[in-house]
């Protein structure tokens, strides 16, 4: 039995070697096909000419390991026969290339994790080693499916041929539905709010009426001017000094007060700027009675001129270039609360917003799939605000983000998925895209919780070499392979940036290099989501004002923390751990969390920089 589980051990890790390999060839295949904007059948010679260096590779680990050609040629046979059958059954319509590239990349992570366990049951440790390696194989696990999805979410957007697109049958019709258009306002400055509003009354449709909610704004300097402008534009105005439910609660007056005839009704942010043709292009795709919903593509304006915008505007576009466009083929997206139209009658169904969830645009919309509606994404913009003009402010922003996408996890126990359909009324498809929608920040969390153990590791390790050398020293190894798969996920999320979003290269290694400076943030409201039964509500300032050099250092204390105490176990482990058994795959561990930390530094230094440098050419 002993020698059985070795050959599997043996094979398991030939089966990582291959697909490792031909995973990494194919994706920078994929890179010059994408390039070269060929892909499709015709790519088959070159495909199996780059996966051939699989097959290499194995022979090589082989001959240098001194194994049995025989068992080299069954491990390759037999990982080219799973990676065919699983090609044959994936997406018809998806180019080849693009195909056995997911496929390797999920090939690999699986063989990975299984020769993962089958070491750890093959080296007979005691019951606390083996809790320790399984606590650290299992955050690995939920790792890798973080990555397979989000490397899933990028091939299945290359290949989405077209979606819902905007509709000019409206311009032929005598009847135009009553729409509702809802302005939240708090502590806005009242000239960006005023633009707002001057665009509203340009809308091209005859039908329409705008109220304006403002909430939580004491100053009548904030507040009487968009007053004014309200009562001169014919729109409607409410303003509460005290009104409980931040956002929600505002959205949910404005819908006491709507017009009981509206059909629809729509959110718009105080900072944007919305086209004329908006009602006129969105609203007849709510003649179909099913569809509850029309989200379009949130966009932002003002960006072009700053680097540090730049650098982060891709990312924003990566939700909806890339994870609504795919989303929107299984009818699991969500209303992003601005530039989208929802049905009164389905939002009045559920009951309104949602006061206690700080994303309650996106809960509203988990509540209407529920009740059997359709949600439909329409990949153009109508509407530009503005972006987080520091990345203080972006850390505020995403973090209101994380938190309140996973309250909707909590409230709604989506981590059950085998819940029937009939007692949720959302699909299995629905329910995973929800949770690993909202759970991408667990993995920033598990990132946070390992330099605790690792921590622990290198205590063990100093306080008893012999014994915790042989659980840790597997690890260099393993954090190996594993930093690969991290690697090329990156890879391939600049891959979006470059190829199909178009980005420079500059500006697409920025919004990478700022979505790992956002790691700490992301864990941290994702623990506060669990660990709160109420979070407060940031709002993100619409305007830029001075920052500081000491707000940009505050605004990262929480990563200057966390680097410092990173370091302090690194300079430890080297000075008290002898060379024979120096645990290098901590270290690696260490050095992955290192360069968040910077990276957040990096962003805070570079949003003051260009904040201060704009102010001073203004002046």
């Amino acid at each position: 039995m002993q020698d059985f589980i070795v050959q599997i051990i043996q094979w398991l890790f030939l089966g990582i070697v291959f697909s490792i390999t031909s995973a990494s060839a194919n994706f920078l295949g994929l890179w010059r096909l994408r390039v070269k904007a060929t892909t499709g059948r015709s790519c088959l010679p070159h495909v199996i000419e780059i996966n051939l260096l699989g097959t290499l590779a194995v022979f090589l680990i082989g001959w240098l390991r001194k194994l049995d050609p025989w068992v080299l040629s069954l491990t390759v046979v037999s990982v080219w026969g799973i990676t065919w059958l699983m090609s044959h059954y994936a997406n018809p319509s998806w180019g080849l290339p693009d195909k056995l590239f997911l496929v390797l990349f999920i090939l690999s992570e699986a063989f990975y994790l299984l020769h993962k366990l089958l070491v750890v049951a093959s080296l007979q440790l005691d019951p606390f080693s083996v809790v320790v390696t399984l606590a650290l194989a299992a955050s690995e696990a939920f790792t890798l499916i973080a990555c397979a999805h989000s490397v899933f979410d990028v091939v299945a957007a290359m290949n989405v041929a077209e979606i819902s697109t905007a509709s000019n049958l409206m311009a032929d019709k005598d009847e135009f539905p009553s729409v509702s258009l809802h302005v939240p306002v708090c502590k806005e400055p009242p000239s960006v709010v005023i633009e707002t509003l001057n665009a509203l009354a340009l809308l091209n449709y005859p039908n329409y009426e705008v109220i304006v909610v403002s909430n939580n704004t004491t100053d009548e300097y904030l507040w009487r001017p968009i007053e004014a402008q309200c009562r001169r534009l014919g729109f409607y105005f409410y303003h509460f000094d005290h009104l409980g439910g931040y956002k929600a609660g505002a959205l949910n007056q404005a819908l006491r007060e709507a017009n009981s005839d509206a059909t629809l009704v729509g959110i718009v942010d105080s900072d944007d700027i919305v086209s004329p043709d908006f009602l006129r292009r969105v609203v007849p795709l709510f003649d179909d009675p099913e569809v509850g919903f029309v989200q379009t593509r949130q966009d932002y304006r003002e960006w072009q001129s700053r680097p540090y915008l730049r650098g982060i505007y891709p990312l924003y576009r990566f939700f909806y270039d890339i994870v609504m466009v795919t989303r929107n083929t299984r009818n699991s997206v969500i209303f992003s609360g601005s530039m989208g139209l929802i049905r009164s009658r389905a939002l009045r169904e559920i009951g309104g917003w949602d006061e206690w969830c700080i994303t309650e645009d996106a809960e509203a919309s988990l509540r209407i799939l529920q009740l059997g509606y359709q949600g439909i994404y329409i990949n153009e913009s109508f509407g530009f605000g503005l972006l987080p003009q520091t990345f203080g402010d972006m850390k505020r922003q995403w973090s209101r983000w994380m938190t309140g996408a996973a309250q909707i996890i909590r409230k709604h126990r989506l981590y059950n998925l085998l819940k029937p359909t009939r007692k949720t009324g959302l699909s299995v498809v629905q329910r995973w895209d929800y949770l690993i929608g909202g759970s991408m920040s667990f993995g920033a969390l598990l990132m946070l919780t390992s330099t605790l153990f690792l921590t622990v590791a290198a205590a063990l390790i100093v306080y008893s070499p012999q014994r915790f050398t042989a659980v840790f020293s597997p690890l260099t190894t393993s954090i190996a392979i594993f930093s690969y798969f991290l690697i090329l996920t990156g890879m391939i999320t600049v891959l979006a940036f470059k190829i199909h979003m178009g980005f420079p290269w500059g500006d697409s290694l920025s919004a990478f290099s700022t979505l790992l400076a956002l790691c700490v943030t992301r864990g941290l409201a994702f623990l506060r989501a669990f660990t709160r039964r109420e979070v407060p509500f940031h709002r993100t300032p619409k305007s830029i004002s001075l920052s500081s050099w000491a707000s940009a250092i505050a605004s990262v204390r929480e990563e200057l923390v966390a680097g410092s105490f990173t370091i302090t176990i690194g300079l430890a482990t080297v000075l008290l751990v002898s060379p024979h058994g120096f645990p290098f795959g901590l270290l690696i561990l260490l050095g992955w969390q290192m360069i968040s930390y910077i990276s957040a530094l990096y962003s805070a230094i570079r949003s003051t920089l260009n904040v201060r440098g704009n102010r001073s050419r203004g002046r």
